[in-house]
């Protein structure tokens, strides 16, 4: 036999064990799912969380050093870039299998009813606008006019009102992100949201946000605050991606502005719902603020359909 085939023959057999190795491995997440889907104390979500980084980056770390072992150091990262991804997708994996079993550990959110609607709204043409489209989707809502967008937050923080009215993005600027903090400072939420089209072209998005965490029933949009180092979005709009969410806005948030938040995401999620997406982002960045869940309603609307 010659070099070669020798060779051949010893990355065969090493193929062979990664891959009984990574079997493995994808049962035991599998156990540790049903045992968090079963309401075990390994469902401690700090446990969980501590446990599950550490077994993946030492499993990750002994794969790295197997594969890069004699590997010629210009493909050693397209091997770490494969072998990250690969742990991404398993992760992805886990929290679909927990979420489908109704047991996300993220919580504190759930589906429910608009049954009072006093909007403080602050009189601006876009505003008034998408007042409007809102109460043509929720009958019962009044108006509480507010001087400007900070007292409209300070009406509901105060309960002079149930929700307020933002504006969040734009076609022209993308994130809005001046409203997004001010909607962040006052801890609101948003359950449903409109769009609005000027200048015949100008598509801007107003969320209606309120103090309670809900969100209405056939809601496909999450807007979030994910603090996650740079170097790895692409690995968590990869997760993202596997679980069905798609990207519609992403935008750095400035240090200045945001202390402890890297970017603000915008995902269209599907008909799974947002269990396994928010699972997934609390597994992965270091941290998560939910902004919203909601449908974008309004004229702007028609050209997603």
């Amino acid at each position: 036999m010659d070099v070669s085939a020798i060779i051949l023959s010893n990355l065969y057999e090493n193929g062979n064990l990664l891959g009984r190795d990574l079997e493995v491995r994808l049962s035991h997440l599998s156990e540790l799912a049903d045992c968090i889907a079963s309401g075990s104390p390994a469902s401690d979500t700090d446990g969980f969380r501590d446990s599950f980084f550490t077994a993946r980056e030492d499993l990750l770390h002994a794969y790295r050093h197997t594969v890069s072992k004699g590997t010629a150091p210009v493909c050693r990262e397209s091997v770490g870039y494969i072998f990250d991804r690969l742990s991404v997708a398993d992760m992805a994996e886990l929290c679909r299998r927990i979420a489908s079993k109704n047991a996300s550990p993220y919580g504190k959110t759930e589906t429910k009813r608009i049954e009072s609607a006093r909007i403080a709204c602050f009189r601006t043409p876009l505003s008034e606008a998408a007042y409007r489209i809102f109460a043509k989707e929720l009958p019962m809502a009044s108006a509480v006019f507010s001087d400007d967008f900070a007292s409209s937050c300070e009406d509901v923080y105060s309960h002079h009102a149930d929700f307020c009215i933002l504006p969040v993005s734009d076609s022209d600027d993308g994130a809005l992100l001046p409203f997004i903090k001010l909607a962040y400072r006052y801890e609101l939420f948003a359950p449903l949201a409109c769009e609005t089209v000027s200048d015949g072209e100008r598509v801007s998005r107003f969320c209606l946000f309120g103090q309670d965490r809900f969100y209405r029933r056939g809601s496909d949009t999450m807007d979030v605050l994910v603090s996650v180092a740079a170097e790895n979005l692409g690995k968590l709009l990869c997760g993202l991606e596997q679980l069905g969410a798609v990207c519609e806005n992403i935008a750095d948030l400035p240090g200045s502005m945001f202390e402890d938040e890297d970017y603000y995401l915008s995902l269209r999620f599907g008909k799974d719902g947002p269990e396994q997406i928010l699972l997934f982002l609390r597994l992965f960045a270091l941290s998560v603020s939910l902004c919203g869940i909601y449908k974008c309603i309004g004229s702007a609307d028609k050209r997603k359909k």
